[in-house]
């Protein structure tokens, strides 16, 4: 069996070092001679150095900075590959006790967030212990609710309350214990100081006191803060079924939760100081690195000090070479490799503030034991920073702060590290492996079958945990032995001991030679069906006397149960059916016994010590005391001293513990009174005890040494009786005996002979490792674990090793490269410095070279040429097979790493290269190698785009950026990466164009062409365009001619290089433009694909008259602009399923021309109009009405290549295309799945994706072809991607190498920019699932598609698409039926539809009627939700009718026709909207039919009146689209009757109302809301408003004055609760209604916006909170804390469609006791 070792740190070609390296095209690597030094260090680095194929730590990368909405101090990584954070009852600050918490959901895949505020629990989680459980759920204890727990579900994204803590607690340390358990201990924060002794939590039973852990053992004494005294404990799980207690005090202790538990000393953390404030972390089974600290959180300076703590052989401590930075306050992550990250800190422990904070990282490399510095962060990370190991080897850092809103050191945001080892040397993306399949779930030492792409080297096990302040107990790597099952196919070893690997979900990595691991899979690690075995305790024997040890293991399932001990002491043996240990030990010494129990399905492991001394000379002393209790009596062997004692007493005594060496003695009594400690000198010991007792307990207990000092007294001289006894002459005490129950009972002294001669030196201990498994010619580490019972510093040496390979004397660690196969006898020797020693053998196997095959160099050729390919694979004799991808037989081995074959036809082909050792052990390589059809033309075809690429002479190129929602354009230098110019154009830039030494940008809204000098960078003309024509394509020809499509006149113009008009065509919905590489052809998509054939009935026609029906793309004369021909992209009748569906093409971007100009590739979606209910039975599903298409045109035969039309799966929109120079590529942007795909051209498919960010809507190649880049418009950014791999190597991997932040200041709200990211995205699981559904899928800058969908099935019918702008979403109930009444409600349609998790929790949105369509209030439950609609609000602004004259006045017949419409049809379509859906009437004009359908599954009786400012622009017309022209609409009506004149004249009137139409609106009476909160407090203000003077006419008023009051803004005044409230308006501020308390908040709107909605909560004795929500969805509070009331009451109320909030009325004293609003028009 090939077994493949990981050992201390992953196949250590993992661990990475700090110099230069090797790129992919130099010499075999791996026979490169190293000079050996002597010094382990140097050569070890020398050696790895020599083969490394990844970036230097200094190529490590952060992320961008993303906001979240709180700042967490704590966090949690899940199963499901998100993180959850919190901080406190607060966003941004915290108190002491509270009972709610602040928590987001992060996203790394997506980096979006989702806020959740926790209530439900009655938990404030700020300052817990956390614990991630056995199932993967996450427990979270104490804190500002210091008795509090809440459980965590990430399937459920819930959170509930568990068994409260029986001593409340905060800043205490959890861990999860080996049986699944949760221990927590300490945490005087809150609930008291002191007396935090340990509890265990089971979920059946809830938590339990440890009577025998008090917490006094780990208390250190803090002169600043005394809570600190018991913070923030290092608690390990270990391999002997203890906890180990690391720090932060200098004294560790070993602690046994069985039973009632017990506390033993273990040593001194060698020469360190308190360290509050550093950590430790487990980078391997056993090895535990502590770095940083200080001696207090408050002005305290920080420490660099490292140590590497070993448990493996007893306690080892070794000092090892401090890191370059002191560190207070910061994390530590560990890697798959064994590396370690250390983030953030202060030189200064000061907490709340970012003064001498530490911005560089370092990472600590296993092997040498020393620390290298990676690039700084951005982002201090100090005092409540968190960090965490991502699923995909990233490094989460984020938090710092929570010192209330506006403190300078909170930090809100994460920022992700991608450490070196997923780089290439020169900066590109590592190659990864990946992980092909795994089981889910491995029981303790079972072996998983894990299958991989490509060769691996070695497996690790992180743990999924959380972390707060600093601390991660749950924290730790294993490394996994393994075997090879066949090509990349392997036996993995499940780790046998739970006290290492405690139950709970793990991150299984595989990592490659060069160190670079896959994206993990996550797999729960537990002891399912295996048997559940009791860990031993540390046994003490004594040699020649006869033991009898009991190991008992339960049968939980499987066969029957087989025992096994190794390391056992000479004498000893196990009994394999019964577990029993008998013998007679014939050696002194300890040893390192394991224990296993078997069952077939598994097996599990325990370690411990067993101690064989000599027997004793002494005796037992008489006892004093009680007779009640239970008789106890310390062991004592030889060697035994006592130098300290543990006492616990108040009015006697309740327990007393021996401080001895080689071992501490147990713990005899109770948990009451105050424990004390004393120590004393090796050369001193106890003499003489004395004291009093009386019937119940020993009450007062002294103690003198052998020098006269007196230790003591504890207790009290309450004693009836006294006692004073003296061991014999030349004894010393070196235990107790006794009897205790709940007190100490009885006490004496077990006594042994004292000697003035030092004690005997004891011989070091070596743990035996499991022999490696390695290969000749890689690089590989692993360590000897030794330790020494006297604390001597240790010397290490070996011999037997492969040349090669070294040990570090200091260390143990054994490391190099093995230079020959073999088996080798390796005799390890370790020595203690009085010249004590300990020896060991094994056997290492070294199987022959294992090929390790590089990158192989695979340029593009053209067809018909030969491709040429070199391997390097290594040392080693190696046979080579190929096969080449086109067909052709696979090749036979042979000896020779060279080949070449010709391709005799272009594609993309995938070749496989084997490699064969002379063990039959093969290895295999997969690549691309890409064939063009020939060289590409001097010139290349251009196509509409935002984004443009400038190829200067002499220069690096430029890049052009269209920022529509800015008005602006930005300039990049693409040599530096960074903007040079942001160039301020007209209204909505949507394309720019850069050739014949000019950029053109053409402006939607401005209806212009802004015309910029490359040279100056700006704007040198401005090309008036015909009004409200609405430019959107633009390109400039070779020859400076240029080219627009306006989109609203449907027509595209041609201009010369001076801008004359020289042609025009009319092509109805032009929008997208291309131009072929010579010149002659231009094509023109219609973006919305016109009325299919029967699309308003159940039947709907792909063909009319036997001619294809479809999306349109126009060609013509680029010189005249005479129409050529018209392609038509058909609709599929590919059968609906998973990967392919039907539809007609919709939304079609600019085509994309071949260099050749052969073949045209359009991006676009597909609409599958004829699935539904009522059409074909079927109901409209998330991955069946929407699907990103890419459809070719052969521009040769000039039809469509229907039969080449690629699906792209899993995404709903395909939004733009560019060619690659080679013509080999073309790739395709995936607005709603963040991807860009890339399609092999010959081969008609999509071969690869690439992940880009938030809505990519643009695409340009660099002029070299060495670059992509993505305009990803809603992240206002543009990703830049290199090619080369791709190109050069044919690797499927494009590393994404910088992100360019398009724009200066963002013009929209946040809120409303938040809300526009999730309206263009299905990348976010909660919006859609598999990515395909998003609102712009349907609703593309908020207009419509023109589709008639079915919606039967979701109790409709059928419905013609509406438009969202201008409607701001005010205007009554929304869609044709009214049913819904807020744009919240679209929450449904997501769930339900789209198949999204949903925005709001499923709690929030299951509560009352929240659930349906017109139910309660969905508004103001999730920001995210809110955001969205505050999008939807914004879009308040309708287009102007490009039909009216060029001044803007009506036409004449337009004129008329007002007049007409004024008398016949304004009595629905009035006011401003021409609408009155806000009256919330639905009218049936005749139009309804059994088509459709239902509302809300009821009778359909009417439907809403839609707005007639846009009809120009929408059809087709009515519900149900069945009226292709606004005069057919008209006609529709049966309660209009019109001539035909009057017909005429009133649908030219509607096509010209526009934005333009101006409609006087009457005074209007006011309104009034009803009243929120109290309504007998304080007293009743309402405001006045104002009014111009009333018209009066002989006497009598017949117009009461129109409302001149506007309100401007807000004055608030709030703290817990509402204060006051002021309306500041036009003439005049209205009068402050409240008290002066609280803090003062102003809102001022903008010019046109006004506030139209009111929401909070009503407290019992104030308003508790207060938000408002303006015209343009911007959201002003929440003012006021909503705490401090008994009672809270939710209200929130919107005022009509058409009115605004003009004041308040109410009622007010020292507070705000009620409010409503007063409205009007």
């Amino acid at each position: 069996m090939r077994v493949f070792f990981l050992p201390a740190v992953v196949a250590a070609a993992a661990v990475l070092a700090s110099c230069g390296g090797s790129s992919d095209s130099s010499s075999d690597s791996q026979s490169v001679s190293v000079k050996p030094t002597g010094n382990f260090v140097t050569d070890y680095e020398n050696q790895r150095e020599a083969k490394r194929a990844i970036g230097t730590p200094s190529q490590a990368k952060w992320s961008a900075v993303t906001n979240l909405s709180i700042v967490p101090a704590a966090a949690s990584a899940l199963p499901n590959g998100k993180v959850v954070l919190w901080s406190a009852e607060q966003r941004f600050g915290f108190a002491t006790n509270s009972t709610a918490t602040y928590t987001t959901l992060f996203d790394p895949t997506t980096n979006t967030a989702t806020e959740q505020f926790v209530s439900n629990t009655g938990h404030g989680m700020f300052c817990s212990g956390t614990s991630n459980l056995a199932d993967g759920r996450l427990l979270v204890t104490g804190g500002s609710a210091a008795s509090a727990t809440s459980l965590y579900d990430p399937v459920a994204n819930t959170w509930k309350a568990a068994a409260k803590l029986n001593i409340s607690r905060a800043y205490n340390a959890n861990t999860v214990l080996a049986d699944g358990s949760v221990m927590t201990l300490g945490g005087s924060w809150n609930g008291g100081v002191g007396n935090k002794d340990a509890e265990v939590w089971t979920e059946a039973g809830g938590w339990r006191k440890l009577a025998g852990v008090p917490i006094g053992p780990f208390e250190t004494l803090n002169t600043v803060n005394g809570w600190a005294l018991d913070s923030h404990l290092w608690l390990i799980p270990a391999g002997n079924g203890k906890v180990f207690h690391a720090g932060p005090g200098k004294s560790m202790h070993w602690i046994n939760t069985q039973g009632n538990g017990s506390v033993t000393d273990a040593g001194m953390r060698s020469d360190d100081e308190f360290s509050i404030l550093g950590n430790t972390v487990m980078y391997d089974t056993g090895k535990v690195l502590k770095v940083g600290g200080a001696v207090s959180n408050e002005g305290a300076p920080a420490n660099k000090l490292s140590y590497v703590i070993d448990l493996n052989a007893g306690v080892s401590v070794r000092k090892i070479n401090p890191m370059a930075y002191a560190r207070a306050f910061h994390n530590s992550v560990v890697l798959p490799t064994g590396q370690v990250i250390v983030l953030g800190g202060q030189t200064v422990a000061q907490g709340f503030s970012d003064s001498n904070s530490v911005l560089i990282p370092e990472m600590f490399d296993p092997v040498t034991e020393t620390f290298t510095t990676l690039p700084a962060m951005t982002v201090p990370r100090n005092y409540h920073s968190v960090a965490l190991l991502l699923p995909d080897g990233r490094v989460l850092s984020s938090g710092g702060g929570l010192c209330g809103a506006g403190c300078a050191a909170n930090h809100g945001d994460v920022q992700i590290l991608s450490p070196n080892y997923l780089f290439k040397p020169d900066g590109t993306a590592a190659t990864r492996p990946v992980i092909t399949s795994a089981p889910s779930y491995g029981p303790y030492g079972s072996s998983m079958t894990v299958n991989t792409d490509s060769t691996v080297t070695s497996f690790s096990l992180v743990r999924v945990a959380s972390t707060t302040h600093t601390v991660n107990n749950d924290q730790r790597r294993l490394s996994l032995t393994f075997s090879s099952s066949g090509t990349n196919s392997y036996n993995v070893n499940v780790p046998s001991n739970p006290g290492w690997a405690v139950p709970g979900v793990y991150m299984l990595f595989a990592m490659n030679a060069d160190g670079t691991p896959s994206i993990a899979k996550m797999v729960t690690i537990g002891n399912n069906g295996v048997p559940l075995l009791t860990p031993p305790d540390t046994q003490t024997s004594v040699v020649n006397t006869a033991v009898n040890l009991a190991i008992t293991a339960a049968a939980n399932g499987g066969s029957a149960i087989t025992y096994n001990a190794t390391g056992l002491p000479a004498g000893l043996s196990i009994n394999a059916a019964t577990g029993q240990i008998t013998g007679t030990p014939t050696v002194e010494g300890t040893s390192r016994v394991t224990i296993t129990a078997a069952n077939g399905s598994g097996k599990v492991s325990s370690q411990f010590d067993w101690q064989i001394g000599k027997p004793s000379t002494g005796g037992v002393g008489p006892v004093f005391g009680s007779a009640a209790g239970t008789v106890f009596t310390d062991t004592s062997v030889a060697g035994q001293t006592m130098t300290g004692i543990n006492v616990r007493a108040g009015s006697w005594l309740d327990a007393i513990q021996g401080i001895a060496t080689p071992t501490s003695l147990s713990l005899h009594g109770g948990n009451g009174g105050t424990l004390f400690t004393a120590t004393w000198p090796a050369t001193e010991y106890v003499v003489r005890m004395y004291g009093t007792y009386n019937t119940t307990a020993i009450t007062q207990l002294n103690f003198v040494t052998n020098l006269g000092r007196v230790v003591g007294p504890y207790g009290t001289t309450q004693g009836t009786s006294t006692f004073d006894y003296t061991v014999p002459q030349g004894m010393k005490a070196v235990g107790f005996t006794g009897r205790v129950g709940g007190y100490l009972s009885a006490l004496g002294l077990v006594y042994a002979q004292a000697t003035t001669t030092p004690p005997v030196n004891r011989a070091p201990t070596i743990s035996a490792p499991t022999p490696p498994t390695s290969y000749a010619g890689l690089l590989t580490s692993f360590a000897v674990s030794a330790s020494d019972p006297d604390g001597d510093a240790l010397t290490y040496a070996a011999t037997g090793l492969p040349a090669g390979t070294i040990i570090n004397s200091t260390t143990g660690a054994i490391a190099g490269t093995p230079a020959a196969a073999g088996a080798y006898t390796v005799s390890v020797t370790v020595t203690d410095s009085k010249g004590g020693s300990a020896n060991l053998s094994f056997t290492w196997n070294v199987l022959n070279s294992l090929p390790v095959i590089q990158p192989i160099a695979a340029p593009v050729i053209a067809s018909g040429s030969s491709a040429s390919y070199t391997v390097n694979a290594g040392t080693g004799a190696f046979q080579y097979a190929w096969d080449y991808g086109d067909g052709t037989p696979v090749t036979a081995f042979s000896t020779s790493n060279t080949a070449s074959h010709v391709y005799a036809n272009p594609g993309v082909y995938n070749v496989t290269v084997s490699v064969r050792a002379t063990d039959g052990t093969v290895t295999t390589r997969q690549f691309m190698q890409a064939v063009s059809s020939g060289a590409a033309p001097a010139t290349t075809a251009l196509g509409s785009s935002n984004i443009a690429v400038e190829k200067r002479t002499g220069a690096s190129d430029r890049l052009w950026v269209a920022n529509p929602d800015t008005g602006t354009v930005s300039v990049f230098d693409t040599a530096m990466n960074s903007r040079v110019a942001e160039i301020a154009v007209g209204a909505q830039p949507r394309t720019v164009a850069v050739n014949a030494g000019q950029v053109v940008v053409a402006n939607k809204d401005a209806a212009t062409l802004s015309v910029i000098s490359p040279a100056t960078l700006a704007v040198t003309r401005t090309v008036t365009l015909p009004r409200a024509s609405q430019p959107y394509g633009v390109l400039v020809a070779a020859d400076g001619s240029s080219f627009v499509a306006l989109e609203a006149t449907g027509q595209v113009l041609k201009f010369s290089s001076a801008w004359a008009q020289t042609a025009s065509a009319t092509v109805p919905g032009a929008r997208h433009l291309a131009l072929s590489a010579d010149g002659a052809r231009l094509l023109v998509t219609q973006f919305v694909t016109p009325t299919q054939p029967g699309e308003a009935t159940a039947v709907v026609q792909t063909s009319l008259n036997g001619v294809k029906t479809g999306g349109i793309v126009v060609e013509l004369n680029a010189s005249t602009l005479v129409k050529a021909r018209q392609f038509v992209l058909q609709h599929s009748d590919k059968a609906d399923s998973t990967v392919q569906g039907r539809g007609v093409p919709n939304y079609l971007g600019a085509p994309a021309i071949s260099p050749d100009g052969k073949s045209a590739w359009v991006p676009s979606k597909q609409d599958n109009i004829k699935r539904g209910v009522l059409r074909d039975g079927n109901q409209l599903d998330f991955q069946n009405t929407v699907r990103s298409i890419s459809s070719r045109l052969d521009l040769t035969a000039n039809t469509e290549d229907y039969a080449a039309r690629v699906d792209h799966d899993n995404s709903g929109l395909a939004s733009a295309a560019v060619y690659h120079p080679n013509g080999v590529y073309v790739f395709v942007a995936l607005e709603t799945s963040r991807e860009v795909a890339v399609i092999d051209v010959a081969g008609k498919r999509e071969i690869l994706r690439i992940q880009a960010g938030r809505a990519p809507e643009g695409l340009r190649v660099s002029s070299d072809g060495n670059k992509l880049y993505v305009h990803n418009f809603m992240d206002r950014a543009v990703g830049v991607y290199d090619l080369t791999r791709l190109l050069q190597y044919g690797e499927r991997t494009v590393a994404q190498t910088a992100t360019l932040a398009t724009i200066a200041t963002e013009k929209l709200a946040a809120n409303v920019l938040l809300g526009k990211q999730l309206f263009y995205d299905a990348k976010d699981a909660r919006l859609s699932r598999d990515s395909y559904v998003s609102c712009a899928s349907c609703h593309n800058d908020g207009a419509h598609d023109g589709r008639t969908w079915d919606f039967t099935g979701f109790g409709e019918g059928l419905r013609n698409t509406i438009s969202l702008k201008g409607r701001a979403g005010l205007q009554g109930n929304k869609h044709w039926t009214g049913n819904f009444d807020e744009v919240q409600d679209f929450e449904g349609q997501i769930r339900n539809f789209a198949q999204g998790t949903g925005l709001m929790t499923n709690a929030a949105f299951n509560t009352g009627t929240r659930s349906q369509p017109l139910g309660d209030k969905k508004a103001g439950l999730s920001t995210d939700l809110d955001a969205l609609a505050a999008y939807v609000g914004s879009l308040n602004t309708f287009s102007p009718s490009p039909l009216r004259t060029s001044t803007g006045a009506l036409t004449t017949v337009a004129a008329t026709g007002k007049t007409v419409f004024a008398a016949k049809c304004a009595s629905c379509h009035s006011g401003t909207d021409f609408t009155n859906s806000a009256s919330g009437v639905l009218q049936n004009v005749g139009t309804i039919k059994p088509s459709s359908g239902k509302r809300l599954n009821a009778t359909l009786t009417g439907l809403d009146t839609p707005t007639l400012r846009d009809v120009w622009a929408t059809a087709p017309y009515l519900h149900d689209g069945s009226a292709a022209t606004i005069e057919a609409a008209i006609s529709a009506h049966n309660n209009v009757t019109l001539t035909a004149t009057e017909l005429a004249a009133v649908g030219a009137y509607t096509a010209q109302i526009g934005s333009e139409e101006v409609v006087t609106t009457p005074s209007g009476s006011t309104g009034r809301s009803p009243n929120f909160g109290s309504t007998t407090q304080g007293t009743a203000f309402v405001d006045t408003i104002a009014r111009t003077a009333p018209t009066i006419v002989n006497g009598v008023v017949v117009n009461g004055g129109d409302i001149s009051q506007v309100l401007t803004g807000l004055n608030v005044r709030g703290g817990w609760w509402l204060d006051s409230i002021q309306g500041l308006a036009t003439p005049n501020n209205l009068p402050v209604h409240g008290g002066a308390g609280g803090n003062l908040n102003t809102v001022t709107l903008a010019p046109g916006e006004h506030l139209v909605r009111m929401y909070g909560k009503a407290g019992d004795t104030a308003i508790a909170q207060l938000s408002f929500v303006s015209s343009t969805g911007r959201v002003f509070g929440p003012y006021g804390l909503g705490i401090g009331q008994s009672t809270y009451t939710p209200f929130d109320f919107t005022v009509p469609a058409g009115n605004r909030i003009l004041a308040f009325a109410g009622r007010s004293g020292t507070y705000l006791h009620a409010i409503s609003v007063i409205y009007g028009p």
